[in-house]
């Protein structure tokens, strides 16, 4: 199989295999093509909060989710019994290393179908969605692999955050990530009060307001809005007096209801600087 480079000079190459015999070139190519800058109005009727999560992959700030494909698991059992059979297999043999060939080709079209999920899924997101602003979380990844092993492993977050933001700059849109210490679970996305949550309680009651929730909707929602809050917090402009008076440079005691006026009144009249 042949691919031209329409525009740019081929520099250094790469060739490489993988543990299941397949190889791979990869090279590096110069080239002068610019991308588009994202210079358009933020609002939260062009931003899209999204929370991760294990029985559901993404949940959005409008209510939509995406199933955890859960890909290792799902071959959990024939993994074992092949890795048995190696594990039997005389050191040193043609037949161990058959087998040890089999196991990694296993392996390889787990992390093949993770990879066609993830970037099946950012695709879709840059390139198909009415949304210009994705607004994420940055995760402590490791300190969630202590509690949940594997299982966030499998779902690979971090490379779909990689994907999102490589693809979102060729394409002219923005990916937001908030710090992790966000109480984007805790907050009432309607009024703001703040209350703790148990790990198996899946729907956010406001003991404040009375407002109901899914707890991934709602978190989905705060996180959009902490985005947007620090992107007009960070921009030097004159609208940010109003902002401070309404008291959203606080973290985790802003008052929900002023803040979405806020990012209502003053995020449209901006545009974001890269």
């Amino acid at each position: 199989m042949t691919r031209r480079v329409k525009n740019g000079k081929i520099g250094t190459a790469t060739i490489s295999r993988n543990p299941s015999g397949q190889y791979f070139i990869s090279f590096i190519v110069h080239t002068s093509e610019e991308y588009p800058e994202f210079n358009k109005p933020i609002s939260k009727d062009n931003s899209l909060g999204m929370d991760f999560g294990l029985k559901h992959f993404l949940t959005f700030s409008d209510g939509r989710t995406v199933d955890s494909p859960e890909y290792f698991k799902n071959a959990l059992d024939k993994l074992r019994k092949e890795q048995r059979k190696l594990s039997k297999k005389q050191k040193g043999s043609k037949n161990k290393e058959k087998q040890r060939l089999k196991v990694a080709k296993a392996h390889q079209h787990i992390a093949n179908q993770r990879e066609d999920f993830l970037h099946k899924l950012s695709s879709g997101l840059i390139k198909d969605s009415q949304f210009d602003v994705f607004c994420m979380e940055d995760l402590n990844l490791n300190g969630m692999k202590k509690i949940w092993g594997r299982k966030v492993s499998d779902l690979s977050y971090y490379t779909f955050q990689q994907m999102m933001l490589y693809k979102s700059f060729k394409y002219g849109k923005k990916v937001i990530q908030i710090g992790r210490f966000e109480p984007s679970s805790q907050i009432c996305s309607c009024c703001g009060h703040r209350q703790k949550l148990k790990l198996d309680e899946r729907t956010y009651v406001c003991s404040e307001c009375g407002m109901t929730m899914d707890r991934d909707v709602n978190a989905a929602i705060n996180i959009r809005n902490f985005a947007l809050r620090n992107v007009i917090k960070n921009l030097n402009t004159e609208g940010t007096s109003g902002i401070n008076a309404c008291g959203v440079e606080g973290s985790g005691s802003d008052d929900a209801s002023c803040l979405n006026e806020t990012i209502d009144n003053e995020a449209r009249k901006f545009r974001y600087k890269s």
